[in-house]
């Protein structure tokens, strides 16, 4: 379910700003409990305060600038998140 998800490291642009984005981050929640593929900072600025960090779907993707390490950590990590995603979706459906 979640095999889409791109490395934390990968710069991109999306839809919705003008900045370029660095993915720090997979499937956060919001204040209000909304579920996000991404959070990500400014690039090349990095962190600079908790509220500039921004949230964001895959689908906003617009362009992928580079490819962060898409190491075995990373596939395994996405294994567990779909994982997951699946049971939740059976346990939904009883």
């Amino acid at each position: 379910m979640y095999r889409y998800l791109l490395p934390v490291g990968t710069v991109v642009k999306t839809k919705s700003t003008e900045k370029t984005l660095m993915i720090m981050g997979l499937l956060q929640k919001d204040s209000h409990g909304k579920l996000y593929d991404y959070s990500a900072v400014l690039y090349p600025e990095g962190f600079v305060d908790a509220r500039l960090c921004i949230l964001f779907q895959h689908s906003e993707i617009e362009e992928v600038l580079h490819k962060g390490l898409e190491s075995d950590e990373h596939k395994a990590l996405v294994m567990v998140f779909s994982a997951l995603a699946e049971a939740q979706k059976e346990k939904e459906q009883e």
